[in-house]
């Protein structure tokens, strides 16, 4: 009776409600058994990536592009942004993205449009450097640690009407950066087009702060013009992996990255095989394990670790069997509304987005935003849908307890309040997300 308890507590939650009905049947017995063999397992640790991912984009209006980015930019550790259209009166709520820390703002004081803001990943250790800002320049900078290396991140961005003092502004705050002495890299819409000529105030820069700038194509490409406004400035060029230049698909700018050695907790997708025990077979599964002839099956071998690795075999073999399944990909920072429909479709609007880049046909531009805008609307298709069936999952029967604290974790709420008040914080960030969000 004590080895059927201890079965029951040890064995995963799907088997165990297959098992649970047949507690006093032999074949819970022997997974009892083996299951004690192996209470020494150990699980190895995910461990380290040493690569830091950073992007940069002229957004044109951050918080209307939120869905756009969690669905297309989560891979990334660092985003930063310009043109993000945000003013001190903006509700910062509404601008939290998941798996990254509360945004760094550098909003524009007088008239519309402009603004900074820099997105970093909830598992690194940063701090704003306010001192290194400068009262009239829209930018923010960041330092990013790990034991052995930092870095300064800074996101500019340069109005196309500033005057020359602007100018002015931007290296007082590039020395400032500078006196530092930390591995420094600078991004940002500095509207000035580098591709066919030298911009003398870039040059400059790159002259006086010992900078190389690492993006060499358009990052803005039209029917009519390439243009290269978007660039990356390194004081650390011996520490970039990559750069890369991605295709536009928020706003009318393309996305440029860069990749550096850092070392970082990793977060990788892995193979998920998903069962429905809602569709299975339950009398025949059991008269199967039943019917197995286990006294063979123990006389052909005396080891712990082949008796194992053997009844692990027939069991899935015999769940595979009698009850539907499939496999999936699980990717921890996607959002729970991203599925492969979403990623084929998105997959689907960048081809045809470099085929217009290389016919520059008015047909083929014609058809890529189209394919963008039905990307857009599909996106927030799925949003509306997950939260439906997220307010009827609540108000059902159907939502255990340990459903409420999955939520909790992720809304971002955190422990130390009572279960009362986590469910009251919980209702009312339900509320937030989809009545000030409007996404109903």
């Amino acid at each position: 009776m004590h080895c059927r308890l201890y079965c029951l507590k040890t064995c995963p939650s799907p088997l165990k409600n297959i098992l649970n009905p047949y507690a006093n049947s032999e074949v819970l017995y022997h997974y009892a058994k083996l299951t004690l063999m192996l209470s020494g397992d150990i699980h190895p640790n995910p461990g380290t990536t040493k690569l830091l991912t950073i992007l940069h984009l002229n957004v044109r209006s951050l918080q209307s592009k939120l869905d756009m980015i969690s669905a297309e930019m989560s891979e990334f550790d660092v985003l930063t942004f310009s043109e993000t259209w945000l003013t001190d009166t903006s509700n910062t709520e509404l601008l939290e993205l998941r798996g990254y820390h509360k945004p760094i703002l550098c909003n524009r004081t007088v008239g519309p449009g402009g603004g900074v803001a820099i997105y970093i990943r909830d598992s690194l250790y940063f701090k704003a450097r306010l001192d290194l800002n400068i009262a009239g320049l829209e930018a923010v900078w960041v330092e990013i640690r790990n034991k052995n290396n930092i870095y300064l991140i800074g996101s500019f961005y340069r109005s196309p009407t500033a005057n020359s003092e602007y100018w002015n502004l931007i290296e007082q705050s590039i020395e400032l950066a500078k006196e530092q002495n930390i591995k420094t890299i600078i991004l940002g819409d500095f509207n000035v087009n580098i591709i066919n000529t030298n911009s003398s105030r870039i040059s400059n820069i790159m002259r006086r702060f010992d900078l190389t700038q690492l993006i060499k194509s358009p990052t803005r490409i039209t029917e009519t013009t390439a243009t290269l406004l978007d660039i990356i400035l390194v004081s650390c060029p011996d520490n970039i992996h990559s750069t890369e230049i991605l295709d536009a698909n928020v706003s009318d700018h393309c996305p440029i990255t860069i990749t550096v050695f850092f070392k970082k907790p990793t977060c990788k997708t892995y193979p998920r095989q998903i069962w429905n025990y809602h569709d299975f077979d339950p009398i025949h599964l059991n008269n199967f394990l039943k019917s197995f002839d286990w006294d063979d099956f123990f006389d052909q071998s005396s080891s712990p670790n082949v008796l194992v690795e053997n009844f692990s075999n027939i069991l899935m073999k015999a769940v595979e069997k009698f009850v539907r399944h499939k496999f999936v990909t699980i990717r921890a920072r996607d959002t729970p509304w991203m599925n492969g429909y979403i990623r084929n479709i998105i997959r689907k609007r960048n081809r045809i987005h470099k085929k217009a880049k290389y016919s520059n046909s008015p047909a083929h531009w014609q058809c890529f935003r189209k394919n963008g805008n039905f990307v857009i609307s599909e996106i927030r298709k799925a949003k509306l849908n997950y939260y439906l069936k997220l307010d009827s999952d609540i108000s059902s029967n159907r939502f255990q307890e340990k459903h409420w604290w999955n939520l909790v974790k992720q809304f971002g709420i955190k422990n130390g309040n009572s279960r009362r008040d986590l469910y009251l914080i919980l209702i009312i960030k339900l509320y937030m997300e989809i009545k000030t969000r409007q996404i109903f």
